[in-house]
């Protein structure tokens, strides 16, 4: 799925109440992550920094309001602002301009940050500034010692005071360019010092692991909870690495052009988008994110309540204002929240009056616009895009985009994806990526390793919010159990393995959650992530010692999916079934080898032969009548009945018969591309019909002749269309078959 805002503008609320709030706020309280009010922290904040004089920018008339204060960097780090390593290291934030080395257009020039370029700010042709913590690390070679290679990075900008006491609205703005990998960008807002402060934006919660932000964003922010009516107002840029993870944190984080302003006349704003309504459970909270894809009886029995957080940060009460969520595509949809006035600097977020439910298989796209009677001074955040698909049978979360940041499992660990259930369904299977680099040992699936692949029932949530799973009884379906194994081969790593069921396991009535993903039961796994937005509660880590999933992370989109089965795909499913019956006369048996074509899924045939053999082949040494029942990867079967005769068993030798007459053949090349040889081995020389048949029994080729021992005989079917053909050559008292493929 694809989310697009339109002008990649983020908007963060600070001291705002929302009447149902994005879940990217609810998901981080549950990660882990310091709080920015946390005592540590603010101690960290507080190491070098030294009491900035009080200053005041010329104050002048700008279209979308007054600017308070601005900074593009023309002159490199000036007017009163800091640049503190706040980690007791070197590292700092660099300014990069037309006459330092490097220049302003050099972005990172971390090893690992791929030469990414500047940021492409409105005045970049003047200088910007980078936090460039790939470049402190490792000084720009890999896996080399940068000047702060050891050390977690943490360097601020920190602006001078500045009087808003005459504003009591203010909005910062800025021009931003990140590259995430294991830190947070904070933007911190104080108005006394430092002594307390507010965390009003991080681009961790926007860009995870490995994700880059757009060459340019434009980030607008209102602070006036803060810094309104305040005279000694502060903003300070922290760049900071994960400490828990204890890593320098790559990559980099590059700034322009940051105004303090007044807000414009009228600015209407989205923040987030959501989807499937709302409840008062933790697995009830909207979604930012639909399914990438969902198979049509799930998505034909889910009405997606469409909503979003909104805003308006202009200075002017907005009449009639709305939001509108338009679905294109395979199906068409329109509704949009009751005209309401919306107070000037106010937040609220609201659902439109229809559910909508996709019924037809097919692409979707949906647009989410607010609007109001006035003519927006910014409209160009006023719109936000998604999309999904409807499927016949595949439930997926992700966007089958990998990036190259990994989630692994070795030992006992595992990783889940959360799907809901909207319906009673049947499961085929769940895939299994396998992720290798080529390079980075760390990275690579081993061969052998073996993965506990399931689906299970999603029970409920403990008293901390943690999932619920009943990994003892999956799905609760007596013999059915969803789960099994699979043993990873060479050649599967850097693929996604379609990990199927012995048969389709019923999800009974009654389960509105499940879990799909593997255990590592053996060996080293290592798994792609989607580029995808994660949105809430989609991964779920978990050592499984016990019944609960203790540790759910919004950081990444691992690649699982699960795939379900419908009895409508077998009604359109044509299987072909022919049987090769490979005589062996000295043993009086028959090797019998099944040939099958289907129009629906070729991957994992299985067997049933009358003789209660699985195998993919049997040696069969009685005559008589025989079946076999074939069953293809979409679980659709078919039955083939054929009798074996004294010919196929004996080669068309009856009891007795002397040796001295028999013959064979081989055939030279194969497969071919119709042009081939037929190199005879015969005892004595006899006259012979040739035939060439098609595995439905459609003769391609007749020809007669006489063979001697060594004698080799052309044939040409080059306008055959390709495929398996049988040739047989018949004698006077015998007779030999050899399968041939022509390519």
């Amino acid at each position: 799925m694809k989310n697009r805002i339109l002008l990649l503008s983020s908007i963060i609320v600070s001291g705002a109440v929302f009447a149902q709030s994005p879940n990217k706020n609810l998901s981080k309280s549950n990660l882990g992550v310091t709080d920015m009010h946390a005592p540590l922290m603010e101690t960290s904040y507080r190491l070098g920094v030294e009491e900035s004089p009080s200053w005041t920018s010329k104050i002048y008339n700008d279209e979308l309001g007054f600017v308070i204060m601005s900074e593009d960097f023309a002159g490199g780090i000036t007017n009163g602002w800091t640049n503190t390593s706040l980690s007791s290291g070197q590292e700092r934030w660099q300014y990069r301009g037309t006459s330092t080395t490097p220049n302003n257009t050099v972005g990172s020039q971390g090893a690992y940050a791929s030469g990414t370029g500047p940021i492409e700010s409105t005045t970049a042709a003047n200088g910007f500034v980078i936090m460039d913590s790939d470049w402190w690390d490792n000084g720009g070679v890999a896996n080399g010692n940068g000047q702060q290679s050891s050390a977690n990075h943490q360097a601020a900008l920190t602006s001078p005071q500045i009087d808003c006491s005459l504003y009591p609205q203010v909005l910062l703005t800025f021009e931003s360019h990140l590259r995430n990998y294991q830190s947070f960008f904070y933007v911190v807002v104080t108005n006394d010092g430092f002594a307390t402060q507010d965390t009003v934006w991080n681009g961790e919660d926007y860009y995870s692991v490995n994700e880059i932000s757009p060459d340019v964003e434009f980030i607008k922010i209102d602070v006036s909870s803060v810094l309104g009516g305040q005279p000694a107002g502060q903003v300070r840029f922290l760049y900071a690495s994960n400490t828990a993870a204890n890593l320098p944190g790559y990559y980099y984080w590059q700034l322009d052009d940051i105004a303090l302003t007044t807000p414009p006349d009228h600015d209407l704003s989205i923040g987030d988008v959501f989807f499937d309504g709302w409840g008062p459970f933790l697995s009830d909270y909207q979604f930012n994110n639909y399914y990438s894809q969902i198979p049509v009886r799930q998505a034909s029995a889910d009405t997606i309540v469409f909503g979003a957080a909104i805003a308006n940060l202009g200075s002017t009460a907005q009449t009639n204002a709305t939001m509108k969520a338009t679905v294109t595509g395979a199906m068409n949809f329109s509704s949009q929240v009751t005209p309401f006035t919306f107070p000037a600097i106010s937040y609220d977020s609201a659902n439109v009056e229809n559910g909508f439910s996709a019924t037809a298989i097919g692409n979707y796209d949906v647009s989410f616009e607010v609007s109001a009677d006035s003519t927006d001074d910014f409209p160009d955040d006023n719109i936000i895009e998604e999309s999904f698909a409807v499927s016949e049978r595949l439930y997926s979360r992700n966007d089958d985009v990998v990036s190259s940041g990994v989630y692994w499992g070795t030992g006992n660990y595992a990783i889940y994806t959360r799907f809901d259930v909207f319906t009673v369904d049947t499961i085929s299977g769940v895939s299994l990526n396998l992720y290798y680099s080529s390079t980075n040992t760390n990275f690579q699936t081993a061969a052998g390793s073996v993965a506990e692949v399931g689906v299970y029932p999603v029970t409920g949530y403990d008293a901390s919010g943690n999932i619920v799973v009943d990994f003892e009884n999956p799905l609760n379906d007596g013999a059915n159990v969803a789960q099994t194994y699979y043993t990873v081969v060479e050649g599967d790593q850097n693929t996604t393995v379609m990990v199927h069921f012995d048969n389709p396991v019923g999800i009974p009535a009654g389960v509105t959650e499940v879990i799909a993903g593997y255990a590592v039961s053996a060996g080293t796994i290592r798994t792609s992530t989607s580029a995808a937005n994660p949105g809430f509660g989609n991964v779920w880590v978990d050592t499984q010692n016990s019944g609960t999933i203790a540790g759910w992370t919004n950081t990444t989109n691992p690649m699982i999916n699960i795939e379900t089965w419908t009895a409508s795909l077998c009604t359109s499913t044509t299987i072909v079934i022919a049987v090769d019956a490979d005589c062996d006369n000295v043993n009086s048996t028959a090797t019998l080898t099944p040939i099958v074509t289907t129009t629906g899924s070729s991957n994992d045939f299985t067997y049933e032969w009358s003789t209660a053999e699985t195998d993919n082949e049997i040696v069969v040494d009685a005559e008589g009548s025989y079946s076999i029942t074939v069953t293809d990867g979409n679980f659709c079967t078919a039955n083939y009945d054929f009798n074996i005769t004294n010919t196929d068993i004996n080669c068309n030798l009856s009891v007795g018969d002397i040796d001295a007459s028999s013959f064979g053949f081989n055939v030279i090349p194969n497969p071919n591309n119709g042009t081939f040889n037929l190199v005879f081995n015969a005892e004595q020389n006899q006259e012979i019909e040739i035939l060439v048949q098609s595995v439905k029994g459609e003769i391609v080729y007749q020809n007669n002749g006489s063979v001697s021992n060594g004698q080799m005989m052309d044939i040409n079917l080059s306008g055959v269309a390709s495929g398996v053909y049988m040739v047989k050559v018949i004698g006077a008292n015998s007779a030999s078959v050899e399968r041939i493929v022509i390519q």
